[in-house]
Order: structure tokens, then C-alpha cells, then sequence
């Protein structure tokens, strides 16, 4: 299972792998802005891209949010 969403207030666009509800236990940027975050278990449970108004992909994400 995996899922996508947006967080207006840290302009962030995330996508998780496995349940919604399991929360990451730790996250690593691999680029400026880019993290991936870990479950108990040490897998990569999600992504998130931080700042993607810079990435010319905020309007897109927010106007589809607001569409839903």
C-alpha cells in the first residue's frame, strides 16, 4: 500500500510506502530538501520533498488538494 499527500505548511510533498498510520522512527536528507524516512525496522517507509513551490509543482499539488 502506498499513499501521497501535501502539507501546505512546510510546502512539502510526501509519498509513504506500507500503512498510513505507521509512523517513521527516523529520516535522512539525501539531497537538500529530500528526505527518506525509516520504520522500526530500518525500511524506507516514505519520501518527502520540502520547498516544492521552487520546484514549479506547489500550485499543481495545491489546486489539485483543494479539487478533492
Amino acid at each position: 500500500m502506498f499513499g501521497t499527500g501535501y502539507d501546505r505548511e512546510t510546502d512539502a510533498i510526501f509519498v509513504w510506502f506500507g500503512p498510513e498510520d505507521e509512523k517513521s522512527t527516523h529520516a535522512e536528507e539525501v539531497a537538500p530538501g529530500i528526505l527518506r524516512d525509516f520504520d522500526a525496522g530500518g525500511r524506507v517507509s516514505g519520501i518527502e520533498v520540502i520547498g516544492i513551490d521552487v520546484l514549479d509543482v506547489g500550485e499543481r499539488m495545491k489546486d489539485r488538494q483543494a479539487a478533492a
